[in-house]
This record gives C-alpha cells, structure tokens and sequence, in this order.
C-alpha cells in the first residue's frame, strides 16, 4: 500500500517542475510539523511521568537521581543499536548536504523522538532544538529520495526540513528559514529559498494547530533611549563570547573524558552527576 502511494506521488511530481517541487516542500513541512508536535507530546508526556515519580516518591530529588540517569541510559541503549542517532543533530543535517548528497537514514527520524524524548522528559539537561534538526532533515531526504529527486534537489529538502523543524518546533518559521540557509546550506542560493520558506511555514502552521502559540522565541518590547545603551549590547556580545568558549571548552573535554567499567556506566555516572544537580536545585 506504501509503495503504490510513494508511485502515485512520484508521477504526480516528477514531469512537473518547480510546482511539484514547491508541493513536495509543502508536504514535507506537514510532516516535520506534525513529527515536532509528537516530540513535544511525548517530552510532556514523560516529564509528567516524572513528576508522577517524584509524587510517589515523596521527593522530586530522589527521582531526578533515579530518572536523569535512567533517560540518558535508554538513549544511549538507542545509540549503540543505530549510531546516526548519538550525535547533536545539526552537524549530521550539515553534513548530509556537504559530503552525502543529502542522504540521512529514514530510520533516525523515530529513533531520534524515542532517545530525546527519555533524555529530556526525564530531566536531562538538554534541548530539542538539534534533534528536531536531524528529525527534519532526515523527513525531508526521505520524502525527496522516494519521489525520484535529483541530488540538488534532495540537499534542499534536507535544508527545507531542517528550517522546518526549527519553525515547528519552536513556532518561529522566518528563524527556521534563515538557520536552514546560514547553517545547513551555507548560503543564500535563489534555488534553495522557495522550498526552505514554504517547508518553515507549513510546519510552523501545523505544529500551531495541534499544540498552540507555543512561543519559545519571544521578542519583549524594548526602545533605544540613548544611543550609548549600544556600548552595553558591544560588551553584551563580548561576554557572550567568552561564556561560549568556555562552555564548548568544557563540553569538549566532557566528551572526551574517559570512564572505567562498561559503556553503560558512562550515561549513568554522567546522569547521576546531573541528577546531583537537580539535587541542589530541582528548579
């Protein structure tokens, strides 16, 4: 029955042009859209879990020592048996467009919603914003293989659903739009534009109508006073600098570090060590 579908939609696209290949954007904007409204259930849903345990539990920081640890077990358990998922995201999306001519297994999409939902649901100190990345691109290299697009074009769609996703998920379509062309794509070509904003705005569409105006991105009001409130923001940006090199520093070298014993003691000793810190502060 699948396969009959993939045909039908495969004839309709192909002979047609830049119109099927909009259509086949928009497509693909509806499904990263309604993935990034099941991965935002399936994290709520698993953190009421959480604090169903902590209920039982009587303390909610005996069961972030308890569910941290066991939510980064489950994805490493994940990772050991389809590798592709272990990753950040956005640099497996980046380089499926540079060097793998917009290739993502299928398989990651599912994959990659069950490994964050558990880390993040259960209190790992995380976002989704780099797994819906590798989400959408990998919907997008799917939906533009299976309809017989050429390499060109399946590198947009990758870039198309990663943008998508960031629009979906975080109800920020123009966002989504420009980290797909700066960051996946690497440039602003007139060839990859109409699929990318098409693909944003679908998602961000649908994902609006099954969970609402869920607005991670907001911009309050603010009004320049004084034009030497500019000074603050140059200082502002340069103590942002250095609060990044710090923690990519860090981060690296956490990634790097070595632990004694079996490879699932890793995910453990690492969750216990973010559980101690819900620990001191369970906010």
């Amino acid at each position: 029955m699948i396969r009959k579908l993939w045909a039908l939609v495969r004839r309709v696209v192909q002979p047609r042009g830049a119109a099927a290949f909009l259509l086949v954007a928009a497509l693909v904007g509806v499904v990263v859209g309604l993935t990034a409204a099941a991965l935002i259930g399936a994290i709520e849903g698993l953190s009421r879990v959480a604090e169903w345990t902590g209920e039982q539990l009587g303390s909610t920081r005996v069961a972030a020592l308890i569910l941290v640890p066991l939510g980064l077990l489950i994805a490493w358990a994940i990772s050991r048996r389809a590798p592709e998922v272990a990753g950040d995201g956005v640099p497996e999306a980046m380089a499926a467009v540079a060097i793998r001519s917009g290739y993502m297994p299928t398989r990651s999409a599912p994959l990659k919603i069950l490994a964050t939902s558990f880390t993040i649901g259960f209190g790992g100190s995380v976002g989704r914003e780099g797994p819906i990345v590798q989400i959408g691109g990998a919907i997008g290299s799917a939906i533009s293989r299976r309809t017989g697009m050429g390499e060109d074009r399946v590198r947009s769609m990758v870039a198309a659903g990663a943008g998508a996703a960031i629009g979906a998920s975080f109800n920020a379509p123009i966002a989504g739009m420009l980290f797909a062309m700066e960051v996946i794509i690497g440039g602003f070509a007139v060839r990859h534009i109409n699929s990318v904003v098409v693909a944003s705005v679908a998602a961000a569409v649908t994902t609006r109508s099954i969970v609402g105006q869920e607005q991670i991105l907001r911009s309050f009001p603010h009004q320049l006073g004084d034009p030497r409130e500019l000074i603050l923001y140059v200082g502002l940006g340069l103590l942002a600098v250095a609060v990044a090199f710090v923690f990519l520093t860090a981060l690296r070298r956490s990634e790097a570090a070595r632990t004694w014993g079996p490879a699932w003691m890793r995910p453990v000793i690492l969750g216990l060590g973010v559980g101690g810190l819900a620990w001191l502060e369970p906010d």
